[in-house]
């Protein structure tokens, strides 16, 4: 038995470890979360004053120091790995009015403690943690925690963790995402924060504390205030410390209640209380609280701001965004002066919701110049080459007025805006380069030139615009990054043809957010492919609520290569070509790709594809693809294709939906990877046996909710070449197929939930396949000369738990042809008016066949038949067939030798005057030892004694001919 103890230290001694191994291990195992038992220990408790403790390695112990002062702890590492350690009190644990703690170079870490924190001052003040490491893993608490309590001593009017130092510590868990609760959590006045990083949770303050409450009282037990943070690094947030000072920090986001803000680098600001900001870099701020009212901001650089409820000073600033508003104020009596304001190539009164009336705006800048340009003035701004003049400095709109024939337009290294007055541009080219920032709008393009806007800097905008470009060439090039365009239409009708292929906007740079397109392509004549969107070799652009329609010869709609983080949502295509339509191709590595609410209606003489997923070259490529409609009217056509070379694929995904009507050749789906599969509709004029809703080819991944699915003159699914897949077709929901379902050369597939009616054709056909399992399924097929479900050299698979119907059919329920050490247990089978039987094994050996209802109605029927088989174990069956029942209802043929067959019930026996002695013995008693048996009488029986044991169950079955039991 081992015999836990603690060891307390309760007098002034330097405890060090002259080896500079020492290891403590006092096998803590803590109780109540409330604290009263925190276990075994290493303590230093009143009377230690002045203790220092020096190199100790302490593991799966409780480190507690108590109600004492001037204490020192160096080099120490605590260390708790898979054990209860610290509930309710904190594995190190400083506390009960200690006071000049100092804890330095040192190391905390928990893993799965019970979910306690790692490093916790309750009711401690004056302490100093320096150049520390606190960090945790799953399943562990808070990592530094200021707390209140759990503290079992009574600290009235006492000090409430104030005027302790952290500094120069690293405070964060083990792994990003690895469970624990908040990296600080803070209780108490006066702390100071410098030199720290804090990453992943941020600082929070005490559950149920309150700044309202006494803010400015340290010993109020639930305040906290007045802290200061100076040159930290915090990732995470910032909640509400009223009365603190945060300089030169970096934060993840901040919420300020009277608070001083100087220097900090921090993505998201929100001023809920008067506070005051002075030379930060600040992404986004917003004011909406009305008591936040009289807050100063002044002399900082800001991405984007927003004032709402409250009066502000705004000075001094550099409002520098990528919005089209970044100065937006909807309330009244705010001062905005001085502050220089641009978004892109927009500038002040461009980019700012502000109410002049009602608040004061003055001397912001730039103040930007307007300059009219005509067809005729148009010298005076560009030059003969059609670069703009250098004398038009930055921060000029240029308004391009009425028409203008043949003109170029070129912008370098200028920040401009070209809009136009009633402008149509006939025969013009754009070209923006050399790091210019250029807004263009409002424009008619009517062009022959070889291309219509190229665009090689960062930054730019165009928006409503119509562009008119009918030459078999690129209308917008984008090889620059941060481009947004909106509400741009571009008609295209290509007269002429070339030996290329032809997208129609490419884009080879990141960052681009395209939406509100209307793309309108047509030619008879292009006979190579014309991509609407071509989209290579980027990071993060979108395009969404768009509209292409193309009618043409070969067309796709959208195509993306080797770019991640892109979104395509919300678009609208419609194609409609002679040879070849596809909709969107993401190929290659294309990780992080969206999906969502597109609708695809695409038609073709030929060959249609709706959205294509190939080329995956990498692992674990993550896309989200929901709510998609794909319609598709076609000679040949698949909806979805998932070609993923056998790398893993993360999907999420729900309610799509594909949608096929074929004259041919029909797949709904095909792929090799992780699929989302909610609604799949196919139909063809021609059965073609390769036709299916849904084939998958050596895939490797559980499908769930096959909802929805038919298929006409095509197979539900077909399983290829396939391992280890669940396919959840979702209970009760019916399948409807003319086609039956396939497994071949598959292996580990479970069929599970398939509720399928069939119609002139087997339901499932099983080939050279191996260990799948068909259950919990409900399967019929009517007027069809085919199997229900057929195995076809397969062995080893299992059909369980299912309902099983042949109606009007000249074949079997289930088949068995060259298959062996299969199982069929289970299951409700029933063969109506079929020449056949419920179950046949042909050339099939070693097969299980029990615990099933089977019945075959028909006169020429059997309950099972074996051909050739031998080796079969039938047994605790129940079986019908038409005047043969139990054992009776297996025909066998004389090469089927060594099978078991036994205990199927019921057994039939004729029972008269004349087989009475026959089946009952001396005592009256039945001689028969079956289960279930049906007695069939066939005379009147007179004064005759009929008893049963308990194993049997008696079967009445009346006769026509009138006869009773006296």
């Amino acid at each position: 038995m081992m015999i836990k103890i603690s060891m307390i230290i309760n007098r002034p001694i330097n405890v060090i470890s002259s080896t500079k191994d020492a290891y403590i291990d006092l096998n803590t195992t803590a109780g109540s979360l409330m604290g009263d038992a925190p276990g075994t220990s290493f303590s230093i408790i009143t009377g230690a004053d002045y203790t220092n403790v020096t190199g100790i390695y302490i593991h799966n112990t409780q480190l507690w120091v108590s109600a004492v002062n001037h204490v020192t702890l160096d080099n120490i590492s605590a260390v708790v790995e898979d054990q209860r350690v610290g509930s309710g009190v904190g594995q190190t644990s400083i506390r009960d009015g200690s006071e000049y703690i100092t804890v330095k170079n040192s190391y905390f870490s928990t893993t799965r403690n019970g979910g306690s924190s790692t490093f916790v001052l309750a009711y401690a003040n004056y302490c100093n943690i320096d150049n520390c490491t606190i960090t945790a893993g799953e399943g562990s608490g808070n990592l530094l925690y200021f707390t209140t309590y759990n503290v079992n001593v009574n600290m009235t009017g006492k000090l409430v963790n104030s005027f302790n130092n952290v500094t120069n510590c690293k405070i964060m868990p083990q792994t990003e995402g690895s469970g624990v609760s908040l990296s600080v959590v803070i209780n108490g006045y006066n702390n100071t924060f410098i030199n720290n990083t804090v990453k992943s949770g941020g600082i929070s303050p005490q559950w149920t504390g309150g700044s309202s409450m006494g803010w400015e009282d340290p010993h109020q037990a639930h305040g906290y205030a007045n802290y200061t943070f100076i040159n930290n690094t915090i990732s995470g947030q910032v909640e509400v410390i009223k009365g603190s000072s945060f300089i030169n920090n970096t934060i993840g986001s901040i919420y300020l209640e009277n608070n001083t803000v100087i220097n900090n680098t921090i993505t998201y600001t929100q001023i809920n209380l008067t506070s005051q900001l002075n030379g930060n870099n600040l992404s986004i701020v917003e004011i909406l609280n009305i008591n936040a009212s009289n807050s100063t901001i002044i002399n900082n650089t800001i991405g984007k701001i927003k004032v709402n409820n409250a009066n502000v000073t705004i000075k001094n600033n550099i409002i520098n965004g990528r919005e089209e508003i970044i100065l937006d104020v909807t309330s009244e009596n705010n001062i905005i002066c001085n502050n220089q304001i641009t978004s892109r190539a927009l500038w002040c009164d461009d980019v700012v919701n502000v109410d002049r009336e009602k608040n004061i705006f003055e001397n912001n800048t730039p103040n930007g110049i307007e300059f009219n340009v005509t067809d005729t003035t148009y010298t005076n701004f560009f030059d003969e080459t059609g670069n703009v003049r250098s004398n038009i400095t930055n921060f000029t709109r240029l308004n391009l007025v009425g028409t203008f024939n043949n003109k170029n337009f070129t912008i370098n290294n200028k920040n401009l805006q070209i809009n136009g007055i009633d402008a149509i541009l006939n025969n013009a080219t754009f070209i923006i380069d050399n790091q210019a920032v250029v807004v263009i709008s409002n424009l008619t393009i009517n062009s022959e030139n070889s291309k219509g806007i190229i665009i090689n800097s960062n930054d730019n905008i165009l928006r409503n615009l119509t562009i008119i470009h009918n030459t078999p060439t690129s209308t917008l090039i984008i090889s620059n990054d941060s481009t947004f365009i909106k509400n741009i239409q571009i008609i295209k009708n290509i007269t002429t043809n070339t030996n290329d292929n032809l997208e129609i906007i490419n884009i080879t740079s990141n960052s681009n957010e395209i939406s509100d397109l209307n793309i309108t392509i047509k030619s008879d004549v292009f006979t190579n492919n014309i991509t609407a969107f071509s989209i290579k070799n980027t990071n993060n652009n979108q395009i969404n609520s768009s509209n292409i329609s193309m009618n043409v010869l070969r067309a796709t709609g959208i195509m993306v290569k080797n770019s991640s983080n892109i979104e395509l949502n919300y678009n609208d295509l419609f194609i409609n070509s002679q040879i070849e339509s596809k909709g969107i191709i993401i190929s290659g590595n294309c990780n992080e790709t969206s999906l969502e609410d597109n609708n695809l209606e695409l038609k073709s003489l030929n060959q249609t594809y709706g959205i294509i997923f190939t080329n995956i070259t990498i692992d674990n490529l993550t896309y989200k693809m929901s709510s998609n409609i794909i319609n598709i009217n076609s000679k040949k056509a698949v909806g979805l294709i998932m070609d993923l070379k056998n790398y893993n694929f993360i999907q999420e995904g729900y309610s799509n939906s594909i949608s096929i009507n074929a004259t041919e050749d029909v797949q709904g789906i095909i792929s090799t990877g992780y699929s989302t599969f909610c609604s799949v509709n196919v139909s063809s004029l021609k059965n073609i046996e390769t036709n299916s809703a849904i084939t998958l080819i050596s895939y490797k991944n559980n499908i769930r909710n096959l909802r929805s699915v038919s298929a006409t003159n095509a197979s539900v699914l077909r399983v290829l070449n396939s391992t280890n897949v669940s396919l959840i077709f979702g209970r009760h929901v019916p399948v409807y197929s003319t086609n039956p379902i396939y497994l071949i050369n598959s292996t580990n597939i479970t069929i599970n939930e398939l509720y399928m009616t069939i119609s002139n054709s087997n339901a499932i056909n099983i080939i050279n396949s191996s260990n799948n399992v068909i259950n919990y399924s409900n399967i019929t097929t009517n007027n069809t000369n085919s199997n229900v479900i057929s195995f076809i050299n397969s062995s080893n698979n299992v059909i369980e738990y299912n309902n099983i119907t042949a109606n009007n059919t000249n074949s079997n329920a289930i088949s068995l042809i060259n298959s062996s050490n299969n199982v069929i247990e289970y299951n409700n089978i029933t063969a109506n008016n079929t020449n056949s039987n419920a179950i046949s094994l042909i050339n099939s050996s070693n097969n299980v066949i029990e615990y099933n209802n089977i019945t075959a109605n028909n006169t020429n029927s059997n309950a099972i038949s074996l051909i050739n088989s031998s080796n079969v174990n039938i047994t605790r069956n129940n079986l019908i067939s038409n005047n043969k029942t139990g054992d009776d209802a297996i025909v066998i043929d004389k090469n089927s030798i060594n099978s078991i067959i036994e205990l199927n019930t019921p057994t039939i026996r004729i029972l008269n005057n004349q087989t009475y002695n026959q089946l009952f013995d001396k005592n009256g008693m039945l001689k028969i030892d079956k289960k279930e048996i049906i007695l069939q009488l066939t005379s009147d029986l007179n004064g005759v004694k009929l008893g049963f044991n308990n194993t049997n169950t008696l079967y009445k079955r009346g006769s026509s001919n009138g006869t009773n039991l006296w």
